[in-house]
């Protein structure tokens, strides 16, 4: 088609044989001429072009003929004739038979066409991948945006994690927070005791591993990240048993996300795990066993103790019996406590290990994503 002043040129053809790589090199060619070339396709990249793409996998017949009919009137409108009227050659990547190919192929499915032009509205590249389709059943395209022809490094990303069946959702990137945030309140509590999730993984989550991976995002945590985590955890006078418990819970979270695709692996099980340590439980001798009897004799609850540091028990029974009885000692108020003093043993009046622990103190600048 030619006006008074510019030339307009179309490339059709069926989809993966180079249409908009001959409309680029040809775009080029010419410009190196000298001549004025204005670079476009369609559908468009107006309001009408952008529900096109979007619904071409739902509408059929006539429904899509009359979009891609109003997107035609609203791309000459907007973009093609006043190029042509300026006097520039105007290439489009796909015109009328490509639209009346598409109007009548019924049935199929995304043919996942990925597309890459310059745009002389802005100067800048611009690349679209079809990934699927949404949760909705509409297309699922996204699109990608550089100063240089470096966007095409952009699509091939967005194309290998297509084919590699990890797509990701549309929008902003999962993050680790993100990720660990909706595990804790909608997954783990179906597979874990809610005092469980109280009294270990919550506190673990939310002081130790929010504060300093959340900021990453889930698809690009490293091994790295976590070896630089856990050797901070050391600093921080936590036991080895400690840490341990917070690399079982967060490789569990980050093992759900792979499964779930929104991850391309489980960077957990690619660090080693940290090295627990063996509690040495001190069994309790007879004496001492009598004072603690003495002792709960007259509060609620208190034959359990007996039960517990019988003399039929065997020693092992004695010994758990000590660490029952030292954990029991935060359900009490200091008051009883202090009126107990001489009546339990000093050993297990000593302040639990996380009355002794410091406060947390800031994850180094270095391990922190900008």
């Amino acid at each position: 088609m030619r006006s008074s002043n510019g030339l307009f040129i179309s490339i059709d053809g069926p989809s993966g044989v180079g249409k908009s790589s001959t409309a680029r090199t040809l775009a080029g060619r010419l410009r190196a001429q000298g001549r004025p070339v204005h670079l476009t396709s369609e559908p468009s990249n107006g309001p009408i072009g952008e529900l096109a793409c979007e619904l071409t996998e739902t509408l059929r017949g006539i429904a899509l003929a009359c979009l891609y009919a109003a997107d035609r009137y609203y791309h000459l409108a907007t973009e093609v004739r006043p190029h042509l009227d300026a006097g520039d050659v105007v290439i489009t990547d796909r015109y009328t038979p490509s639209a009346l190919v598409m109007q009548q192929v019924a049935d199929r499915k995304p043919n996942l066409r990925s597309s890459i032009y310059r745009s002389d509205a802005d100067g800048r590249w611009h690349g679209w991948v079809t990934m699927g389709t949404k949760e909705d059943g509409s297309l699922d395209r996204r699109h990608r945006t550089g100063a240089t022809q470096a966007v095409t490094r952009k699509v091939q990303a967005l194309e290998r994690q297509r084919d590699g069946g990890t797509p990701g959702k549309p929008g902003r990137p999962l993050t680790v927070a993100a990720w660990l945030d909706t595990w804790l309140t909608t997954i783990a509590p179906r597979t874990v005791a809610q005092s469980t999730l109280d009294s270990s993984y919550q506190p673990k989550v939310r002081r130790w591993i929010i504060p300093q991976l959340g900021k990453h995002r889930l698809d690009r945590l490293e091994p790295e990240h976590l070896d630089a985590f856990y050797a901070w955890l050391a600093t921080q006078h936590l036991k080895p048993n400690t840490i341990l418990q917070i690399h079982r819970i967060l490789s569990r979270a980050l093992k759900i996300a792979w499964k779930r695709g929104k991850t391309g692996r489980n960077v957990a099980a690619m660090v080693d795990a940290p090295v627990g340590e063996e509690i040495e439980i001190e069994p309790l001798t007879r004496d001492e066993a009598r004072q603690i009897l003495a002792a709960v004799k007259d509060t609620p609850n208190g034959a359990r103790w007996s039960v517990a540091l019988g003399a039929r028990h065997p020693p092992e029974r004695g010994a758990r019996a000590a660490l029952a009885v030292r954990r029991s000692r935060r359900r009490h108020d200091r008051g009883w406590l202090a009126a107990q003093a001489g009546q339990i043993p000093a050993r297990l009046r000593r302040p639990c290990r996380m009355h002794r622990r410091p406060p947390p103190q800031a994850l180094p600048t270095e391990m922190q994503e900008a």
